[in-house]
């Protein structure tokens, strides 16, 4: 398997949620992250929560406050179950 992402080089997902975070006008500690790639590392950073899934690289899930299940076995329904509607 292979994958290529090709983006605008001011576009990022740190900036992202940078931007929702201030239309919303909540920090981005109020946000979880979620990911799985090297690209994910600023994002989950800048998040309150960091999450990793399942099948994320291994220096993302050393820096994940959860790890998940795969993507492959719904891991993110798993991340809003436990942290989103538990609440």
């Amino acid at each position: 398997f292979h994958s290529m992402e090709i983006t605008h080089t001011d576009a990022s997902k740190l900036h992202g949620i940078v931007e929702v975070a201030r239309h919303l006008n909540i920090k981005t500690e109020e946000i979880i992250g979620v990911g799985d790639g090297y690209n994910d590392f600023p994002l989950l950073m800048a998040s309150g929560l960091k999450i990793a899934m399942g099948n994320a690289v291994p220096e993302l899930k050393e820096i994940a406050d959860f790890v998940a299940p795969t993507v492959d076995e719904d891991g993110v329904a798993t991340v809003i179950e436990k942290f989103i509607l538990s609440k």
